[in-house]
């Protein structure tokens, strides 16, 4: 999404609208399908540059970086199947679809909400670093309401993180509360986005490519210029 998958034009993405518009020079680090410990990771190694104002988009909480081979070293899943199977030609469509499945269930958000909380914690020590919601599945709603148990509004992600239907409401309770002392540890004033920018966008670069397209780009960029004005 910031990296500007599907655009042969860079100019026509988020990043290069805001710079220009700005008229600020843009280093954008973005790679396509990086999970949250590569972006992590990526803003650190940059946490020395010289920069006004730094902007980290965030992907989905069950993205993991797998290295099959050192011609394709680097592969996310659960969501590019075909790209494993490119990677790794002994193994079959059906085995790394049988993977992923398997992988999918056994890595729940549970983990990789309090690995993001931490890394979240790290940056934004940075007064110059905001954050955006790519694909995090969480929304606004999730940080506004005083949850308790049992749930009396439905929050699809906070129900995937709590995984509701396997505990009591003895256990949810504390598992409850150990998700929201995370939740306070994220200034939600340095967000240019709390919900996702997938579930906004209004278009798609084409009928075969659903990353966001040129209008979502404009409106992506429109908000971010909003929010730096401020």
């Amino acid at each position: 999404m910031s990296s500007g998958w599907g655009f042969d034009n860079p100019a026509s993405t988020w990043p290069a609208m805001v710079s220009e518009q700005l008229n600020r020079p843009l280093i954008n680090l973005a790679r396509t399908s990086s999970s949250n410990s590569d972006i992590f990771l990526s803003a650190l190694q940059a946490q020395d540059r010289a920069y006004d104002f730094r902007i980290i988009q965030w992907t989905a909480l069950n993205r993991i970086t797998v290295s099959p081979s050192p011609v394709n070293p680097r592969v996310i899943l659960s969501f590019h199947d075909q790209f494993l199977e490119q990677a790794m030609p002994g193994i079959s469509a059906q085995e790394v679809r049988a993977f992923t499945r398997v992988l999918s269930h056994l890595n729940q958000d549970w983990k990789p909400y309090f690995d993001l909380i931490d890394m979240i914690e790290i940056l934004q020590q940075d007064s110059r670093t905001h954050f955006v919601n790519g694909l995090l599945p969480w929304d606004r709603e999730f940080f506004e309401t005083d949850w308790s148990i049992p749930l009396t509004t439905v929050n699809d992600f906070l129900e995937s993180v709590l995984q509701t239907k396997q505990f009591n409401d003895s256990q949810l309770t504390q598992l409850l509360d150990q998700v929201l002392q995370a939740r306070a540890r994220v200034d939600t004033t340095r967000w240019i986005s709390l919900d996702s920018w997938e579930s906004a966008k209004v278009d798609t670069v084409s009928a075969t490519d659903p990353h966001p397209g040129a209008l979502s780009q404009i409106k992506y960029a429109n908000q971010v210029i909003d929010y730096i004005l401020v």
